[in-house]
């Protein structure tokens, strides 16, 4: 399946407490060609920032659009292009006004969410 055509190689981390969309989204992934995705959950994404994450492109879910994904999206934008997803118009204000490069919904057309990755990659 391809996904607005093939990303280029790139190091994605995908940030979700729910354990089958972080597995949902490195499905995705892996079918448009990353190279190399890392699904965690928010706790393991800050002690990744703590050590220095490899990562191109994370892409952070901000339920909400409060609590630990915001603080998380601030932290890691410092060094990585992160993409927020969550599924509120609200939590994509707060994600941008944190950092993120771009939000996408949470529901809606993966080629989006493919698209933003390709984009905020290319500003590695």
């Amino acid at each position: 399946m391809n996904h607005a055509g093939s990303l280029p190689p790139l190091a994605v981390l995908v940030v979700d407490d729910d354990p089958r969309v972080r597995a949902s989204l490195v499905r995705l992934l892996d079918e448009v060609g990353a190279v190399k995705a890392i699904a965690v959950d928010v706790d393991q994404a800050w002690r990744l920032s703590e050590m220095g994450t490899a990562a191109d492109v994370a892409v952070v879910d901000v339920p909400g659009g409060d609590g630990a994904g915001l603080r998380l999206v601030s932290r890691l934008a410092s060094k990585t292009a992160v993409i927020a997803v969550g599924l509120s118009a609200s939590a994509g204000g707060a994600a941008l006004g944190a950092g993120a490069v771009a939000f996408v919904e949470k529901d809606g057309d993966a080629d989006a969410l493919v698209t933003a990755i390709r984009l905020a990659g290319r500003g590695r």
